[in-house]
């Protein structure tokens, strides 16, 4: 594996159902890119050499069908396997954090139930003002709309993380 967590496919740009012929010329532009011919004198011709480098052993493996079939079993298997357990002491600080953070819901909860039900009730009595003023209705009613849709939206992508 070429960096952290980077695979010999991210490091020539290809996908792992790449074809020996999309590889080789992933490599060829790759290499004519970073030659060390093209950053002679410039002050990055380090940093393309040792790209050049990891190229160069990223086609030397994916050239190969049997070395390549090796690499994707590895591949696989290190896919496969869990992560590090958390340590204890992480185990115990998490659970103290959610003890705390559940008594203080369970303190302010009821305050800030309320607090959004005086603001829905404050936002119907304005609805209730606009009678006979469709436009301004429909804005209104856009508005909360969209308000209540950027939450939820909100809170659906936090559960996801």
């Amino acid at each position: 594996m070429g960096r952290r967590g980077q695979t010999l496919y991210d490091v020539l740009g290809v996908s792992p159902t790449a074809s020996a012929a999309e590889i080789r010329t992933a490599y060829r532009e790759l290499a004519t890119r970073y030659h060390p011919d093209r950053h002679d004198g410039n002050t990055l011709a380090d940093l393309a050499t040792e790209k050049l480098a990891s190229i160069n052993a990223a086609y030397e493996v994916l050239s190969d069908p049997q070395r390549r079939a090796a690499y994707d079993a590895e591949l696989a298997q290190s896919s496969r396997q869990p992560g590090p357990r958390p340590r204890a002491e992480i185990v115990l600080v998490r659970a103290i954090v959610l003890i705390v953070a559940l008594v203080i819901l369970v303190r302010v909860g009821p305050i800030l139930v309320r607090a959004l039900w005086n603001l829905l009730r404050m936002l119907w009595e304005s609805a209730g003002l606009l009678r006979g003023t469709p436009l301004y209705a429909v804005l209104f009613l856009a508005g909360v709309g969209g308000a209540v849709w950027f939450v939820l939206r909100r809170a659906k992508a936090r559960r996801r993380k």
